[in-house]
């Protein structure tokens, strides 16, 4: 019987070896993914002939970063130089913010609540309100597009779509912001 325990024990200790080697590999593999990713550029960008927008992305994380898009109605353009004076946590909120603001249109408010939210990213205040400041997003184009968003979806007055872009339940738009978006909306 204490032959079995031991032949059992070894076999465990054997076990946790193995899921140890196979974490420190992983985590070397992610390190040295990271830093090779860190080196590289990477450019993407689309001129669909169907559509009239247009979009490029380039990144190179050790020195700068830029997005920018435009179509018919709007342009927008983001960029960020990064600096060693810059925290990692700063860097990545800025990153988030970016991100977000690429595949969908936020206010101000509503975009430094996302960054802090315990629901959401869960960055420091500070932090995300570097990104806000350094993330170069155009508000207003940011509610002109919201404001497309909704009209696309459900047809609604002027009145009412000013209330859904300003309501702290809404998008959380300034005043000034939504009604540039409603007098720049197509006719």
């Amino acid at each position: 019987m204490e032959k079995k325990n031991q032949g059992a024990i070894k076999n465990l200790i054997s076990l946790l070896l193995i899921i140890a080697t196979i974490a420190i590999g992983f985590s070397v593999f992610k390190t040295v993914s990271n830093e090779k990713r860190e080196n590289d550029k990477v450019v993407i960008s689309s001129d669909s002939s169907d559509d009239d927008d247009d979009y490029s992305y380039s990144s190179s994380s050790s020195s700068s970063s830029s997005y920018s898009s435009s179509s018919s109605s709007s342009s927008y353009s983001y960029s960020y130089s990064s600096s060693s004076s810059v925290s990692r946590e700063y860097r990545n909120a800025l990153e988030t913010a970016k991100s977000y603001l690429r595949y969908s249109a936020f206010s101000e408010k509503g975009l430094y609540e996302q960054l802090t939210s315990e629901y959401g990213e869960q960055y420091p205040a500070d932090a995300a309100q570097y990104a806000i400041d350094n993330c170069g997003a155009d508000w207003n184009a940011e509610a002109l597009e919201s404001a497309k968003n909704y009209l696309e979806m459900d047809p609604m007055s002027d009145a009412e779509l000013f209330d859904q872009l300003t309501s702290e339940y809404g998008e959380q738009f300034t005043p000034e912001q939504a009604q540039y978006a409603i007098d720049n909306l197509p006719k």
